[in-house]
Order: structure tokens, then C-alpha cells, then sequence
């Protein structure tokens, strides 16, 4: 029973962040979709801001790999921090750069607030 209270929330984690490193991986959110003109930008504040994009993109690929961790070890009930931690980070847009992982972090932070759920998790006792 308590193997179903974990895999909505842990598959909506999984698809949500899988999808979004994907799209930060094609490059328009990546490098901000500023493109260049005859190998230099118009503007020189255009290239700052697309530098700015990248790191903001390259935070956004690392909160998403957490929270893409975090929704197969929800699946799997392993390591109850992981599942915490990337269950936290989906409910913080600028991790996973989308409101659309908000429902699922918390519906994974209510599921392992679950009695049963928790149990479970000491049962097994596979480190964090």
C-alpha cells in the first residue's frame, strides 16, 4: 500500500524534471535564445546577459538532476533524504526553472510524511 503513495509523486518528479533537462539541454534556455550576429551580438550588454543564462541553466540542469534522483529513489523507496531533498527542490522554481513541478514536490513531501510510508523507509534501511 505504501509502495502506491510514493510512485505518483515519484513519476511526476521523474517526467518533470527529465523534460526540463531536456529542454535546458537544446540550448534556447541554456544560452538565454540570444543568438549571435556575424560572430559578435549587437549589444555588449546582450552578451553579459546571455552569460548570466548560462549559469542560471547550468544551476537549473543541477536542481533538476537532484530532483531526477530524488523521484527514482521515490519509486524505488530508497534513501528518504535524497526523495526529501529533491522533493524540496521541486517546490523552489528557480532550482528546476518551472512552476510545474510544485504540485508534484509537494504531493512527494506529503507522501513521505505519510505514517506508513515513513515506516516503510526505516524498514529498509538503505543509508540516506
Amino acid at each position: 500500500m505504501h509502495e502506491m503513495k510514493t510512485k505518483g509523486p515519484g513519476t511526476g518528479l521523474l517526467i518533470v524534471s527529465l523534460i526540463m533537462i531536456i529542454l535546458l539541454f537544446s540550448g534556447d534556455m541554456l544560452y538565454g535564445g540570444k543568438k549571435e550576429h556575424r560572430g559578435r551580438f549587437a549589444d555588449p550588454w546582450i552578451k553579459k546577459v546571455n552569460e548570466v543564462f548560462q549559469y542560471v541553466g547550468f544551476g537549473a540542469i543541477a536542481g533538476n538532476a537532484m530532483v531526477l534522483f530524488g523521484g527514482i529513489s521515490l519509486i524505488q523507496m530508497r534513501r528518504e533524504g535524497v526523495c526529501t531533498i529533491g522533493a524540496v527542490l521541486a517546490c523552489v522554481p528557480c532550482c528546476t526553472g518551472t512552476f510545474i513541478s510544485i504540485p508534484f514536490g509537494i504531493w512527494a513531501l506529503i507522501s513521505l510524511n505519510d505514517r506508513q510510508v515513513k515506516r516503510a523507509f526505516r524498514n529498509r534501511r538503505d543509508g540516506w
